[in-house]
């Protein structure tokens, strides 16, 4: 699982806020759902739009991020969960737990790679 330490964002004076474990998770499943990393080229900025509406609009509590806060922390995402899990496999060589949130995660960092190759996303 990814660790808080590596969820918290700088709050303060033009800073975005804090990412807590819960909008992660919602955030992880509408990009999953939303798709902007499989999309037609031409289409991506519209897809990462879409999520951040889409958060804006989530219940109980809306997320208020823009689409290219949204892009930046689901890179971050996939980059700590590629470390956590990397740190997981040296310590352990076999994975302990494998939660819905995790098996999201994995999907999204399949997906991120993929579409990384493509300078236009």
């Amino acid at each position: 699982m990814i660790n808080n330490e590596h969820q918290t964002r700088p709050s303060g004076k033009g800073k975005a806020p804090k990412w807590l474990s819960w909008m992660d998770q919602a955030l992880v499943w509408q990009v999953l759902i939303t798709d902007p990393l499989n999309c037609m080229r031409g289409s991506t900025a519209t897809k990462w739009a879409e999520v951040s509406l889409t958060l804006d609009e989530f219940q109980p509590q809306p997320i208020s991020c823009s689409s290219e806060s949204c892009r930046q922390r689901v890179k971050k995402l996939v980059e700590i969960y590629k470390k956590v899990e990397l740190d997981s496999l040296y310590k352990s060589g076999i994975d302990e737990e494998f939660t819905e949130f995790k098996l999201n995660i994995v999907e999204l960092t399949i997906q991120w790679d993929q579409s990384s190759n493509d300078p236009g996303i």
